[in-house]
């Protein structure tokens, strides 16, 4: 049991920002930097077995803490008797899940099922994070795949596969008001239900797909951030400014990753965004060109219909 009291809605107050969503498995470019010896070793041990029973102060449905690594003492190579959900709100760490390790940064969702084996450590040694923790109870988590066996298989349903997302700072902003309210509110099957499958439903949307497995964390990260329309604005310069990298280093990875230039990548995001505004809209298709950030409306129109299939006129009235 991690040694952090309940906490309130008090931590609603807390705002970040960074990055976006889907199923990925990453492996950071940058995992070499850290000092992963200890984590390793550790791994080499038997995980420790962490029981609900242990962590029923707040009921007996669910436990969500809040927790900074600089104040409590984070358990050892683990597994548990009940599922955990987990997002970093502030700073980095390294993820040790199913003997594989991962940078996570803030905005960094996972989903661990009670068989999953982890460990969270400091990034680089040292330096301090903030995460809260959903640990469901073994009998939510039956409820839950009972009632729900498809989404559940879904998400779950790979032995030793991980279940991760980058969320955007406003949907990151968005799960702690979520975990704000429910820590305000009885500890209930009902609660944390309604809260599971919010957060479920983010892996189960469709409309995009998930970065190749391999695709740096930086990079996977700018690539959902330039969907968030101020970044997306900027065109490539917004993404590259996401990445945090310089233009050359950018457009390489993308090539070797994705086989698409940034130029080719926006343009997508561009495409995306107008199809939805199509939709959703009743703004002219001129109207919506320009707001999507096309310049010259016969580009549009051409990259529209190869990406569709059909001119932004016949998808709006299909």
């Amino acid at each position: 049991m991690l040694p952090v009291p309940p906490i309130k809605s008090s931590f609603m107050g807390d705002t970040v920002s960074h990055s976006t969503k889907k199923i990925v498995l990453w492996i950071d470019e940058n995992i070499a930097s850290l000092d992963l010896r200890k984590t390793v070793g550790a791994a080499m041990a038997p995980p420790i077995l962490l029981h609900f029973r242990d962590r029923t102060m707040q009921g007996e449905w669910f436990q969500l803490l809040r927790v900074d690594s600089g104040r409590v003492s984070l358990p050892r190579y683990h597994r548990h008797d009940y599922a955990e959900i987990f997002w970093l709100n502030q700073g980095r760490c390294a993820h040790l899940c199913n003997g594989r390790t991962e940078a996570l940064q803030a905005g960094s969702l996972r989903l661990l099922r009670p068989e999953d084996a982890h460990q969270l450590r400091p990034w680089r040694g040292g330096e301090a994070f903030r995460f809260t923790n959903l640990a469901i109870s073994p009998r939510a988590w039956r409820r839950l795949r009972d009632r729900y066996p498809l989404e559940w298989k879904r998400l779950y349903g790979q032995p030793g596969s991980r279940v991760g997302a980058e969320l955007t700072s406003s949907e990151l902003n968005e799960f702690d008001r979520m975990a704000g309210a429910l820590a305000s509110e009885a500890n209930t099957a009902f609660h944390v239900e309604r809260t599971v499958l919010t957060i479920w439903s983010h892996f189960l949307r469709g409309g995009q797909v998930p970065p190749a497995e391999g695709v740096p964390a930086w990079l996977a990260h700018a690539l959902l951030e330039v969907q968030e329309p101020e970044v997306l604005s900027r065109g490539v310069a917004g993404l590259v400014a996401a990445a945090g990298r310089c233009h050359e280093h950018v457009s390489r990875m993308c090539r070797r990753y994705l086989g698409k230039t940034p130029t080719q990548l926006v343009n997508e995001a561009r495409l995306r965004q107008a199809a939805h505004a199509l939709r959703m809209s009743s703004g002219s298709v001129l109207d919506v060109c320009l707001a999507c950030g096309f310049e010259n409306p016969a580009q549009f129109h051409r990259l529209f219909r190869a990406r569709f299939g059909t001119t932004p006129g016949r998808y709006r009235r299909s």
